[in-house]
């Protein structure tokens, strides 16, 4: 297939692999070839299609599993941003699309997400001001130690601003920052005020999808497995009320979310205790997807990367205030005058054993993934406090995006919340919070001591200027968790959103965009480098999956 746009010259190589990969059918049976490959058996129980790993939320499908067939020439898996922009874009291009959400609303996580990165826009183009693409690229690729895909950002940056005019021409509201260094794109109403992308972005498309009579969309509809034919994806199998329903296909996108929600999976693949990173993502987002792109013999690419967001206290909200002033200090009031947000130092940290474990210093913003993953590493983690701190920073009014300033009473958060411990004794705080009475008093100490004179060698880097003392009572302690909107990790595809083997060739008719596609990554989501680049993907890839989908058909 020819590509309809030129590549940017700031990149080599790239070029747009063929083939179909060799794989043959994918069954389950009592016998195997002499190759090792399950092959098939007749009967009426006969499996017919791929089996999967014991985390896998996918079901296997026998003949008399299925009510009915259909034919479709696209078949979207999932909701959200990704599967938006590919079922809509491919319908508007004629192709008949049933597209597929497992729960019971449109959107997944995409409808909460607060604003998306793209370059080359037609509102950036009205600047006269375009983007250092070759400079973003390196930065992006030395954040990711040069492990992601490169056709994956020359996909992303010559697509991402055709995906945004496209929605913003078909009611979207999206409005460029007007800093071609970081070209976000934040939806807003008439009045300049700011929306979600579900609300901003995700409404007026679906709207206009309801107008396309060759557009299926069906609630609870999951799909549960996929049907290959001699390394070909034909379609998938849907559950429905009534049984399996055979939707026969020329293409297949996957697009359901990532894993966030598979605990086991998340086991099996990420590099810290899956179980310790709280994920913020919604429900159903089960892995299903990639699952059914590796049965079918696409290669996975970052398996390990997560999505991180902003470290939070246990069981409170990122931008409560009791998150806020305990475990973002000093990242949102860095640059604000002392008359306006006081202080801003950070406070010291302590894990199960007692001890420091972490530079409190670095702007959490900068590498969400550095502190989560320090969190997620530890049996337990906190941030330690005094009487003081907790007076200084009551009585903030509303909370603004640009300041870090809430509404609230950071002094009854302390006191309600169950994750915060509180004494009249460092010795009695340890003791509530479980840990080693004389590791976390000598820590104090030395921390105290740091910073004021200096004098502590052990100090991960943090200057005595940059420390909150712990010196008055009561003494406090909130637990701190690691945070995440979802996972990255997913599936290997080429330049088109094409699924691709281990080998690079091809797995024919099938696609994956969104967070079922990991080959814009490799270190974890970028998020202060260049933050808004998961929905940004998200829409391209999305669009990009309806454009190459179309394309092969002719459309």
């Amino acid at each position: 297939m020819e590509k309809s746009v030129t590549r940017r010259n700031f990149l080599i190589g790239g070029a747009a692999v063929s083939g179909i990969a060799a794989l043959g059918l994918v069954g389950c049976s009592s016998t195997e070839s002499s190759s090792g490959t399950p092959t098939a058996e007749t009967g009426s129980d006969q499996v017919i299609t791929p089996t999967y790993p014991a985390y896998a939320r996918t079901l296997d499908v026998t003949e008399k599993d299925i009510v009915r067939t259909e034919d479709a020439d696209v078949v979207v898996v999932g909701s959200g941003s990704a599967g938006t922009f590919a079922a809509i874009r491919a319908a508007e291009r004629g192709a008949h699309v049933i597209w597929l959400e497992k729960t019971t609303a449109k959107g997944g996580t995409s409808t909460i997400t607060e604003g998306l990165t793209a370059f080359d826009g037609e509102q950036q183009r009205a600047t006269g001001e375009a983007s250092d693409l070759n400079g973003i690229y390196t930065a992006l690729m030395d954040w990711h130690n040069w492990g992601a895909k490169t056709e994956a950002f020359q996909t992303y940056f010559d697509f991402s601003g055709k995906a945004v005019d496209w929605a913003v021409s078909h009611g979207a509201s999206l409005v460029y920052s007007g800093n071609p260094k970081k070209p976000h794109y934040s939806p807003v109403d008439a009045q300049g005020n700011w929306m979600n992308i579900g609300t901003g972005v995700l409404t007026p498309l679906w709207e206009y999808g309801e107008t396309l009579d060759n557009l299926d969309f069906r609630l609870e509809t999951p799909a549960v497995n996929i049907i290959v034919d001699n390394g070909t994806v034909k379609g998938v199998y849907a559950q429905e009320a009534d049984g399996i329903v055979r939707i026969n296909a020329k293409s297949v996108i996957m697009a359901t979310g990532g894993f966030a929600s598979n605990v086991d999976m998340g086991k099996e693949w990420l590099r810290v205790p899956a179980e310790r990173i709280k994920f913020m993502s919604f429900e159903g987002q089960d892995g299903d997807g990639i699952n059914m792109a590796l049965a079918a013999g696409a290669a996975r690419h970052a398996p390990t990367t997560v999505n991180y967001g902003l470290t939070t206290i246990e069981g409170s909200a990122w931008d409560s205030q009791l998150t806020i002033f305990t475990v973002w200090c000093p990242s949102w009031r860095v640059d604000m005058p002392d008359a306006i947000l006081p202080a801003g130092k950070p406070l010291p940290f302590v894990n199960h054993a007692g001890v420091r474990f972490y530079n409190e210093a670095k702007l959490e913003e900068l590498n969400t993934s550095m502190l989560n993953t320090a969190v997620s590493s530890q049996k337990a983690a906190f941030a330690v406090f005094d009487a003081d701190h907790v007076a200084t920073y009551g009585g903030f009014g509303d909370f603004n995006y640009g300041s870090g300033i809430s509404e609230g009473d950071f002094a009854k958060e302390c006191e309600n919340s169950p994750a915060v411990f509180v004494d009249d004794t460092l010795e009695g705080l340890a003791a509530q919070m479980g840990i080693d009475t004389t590791a976390f008093t000598t820590t104090i100490a030395e921390y105290n001591d740091h910073a004021a004179t200096g004098t502590d060698a052990d100090s991960f880097g943090t200057m005595p200027g940059e420390k909150t003392p712990v010196l008055k009572a009561p003494f406090y302690a909130a637990k701190i968790v690691a945070c995440a909107y979802g996972t990255n990790g997913g599936v290997s595809t080429d330049y088109w959103c094409r699924a691709v083997n281990s080998d690079g060739d091809i797995v024919e008719g099938l696609y994956a965009a969104g967070q079922d596609n990991g080959s814009m990554y490799f270190n974890d989501y970028p998020y202060g480098l260049m933050g808004g680049t998961c929905q940004g993907g998200a829409c391209t890839t999305g669009f990009v999956c309806a454009e190459s989908a179309c394309d092969a058909l002719g459309l």
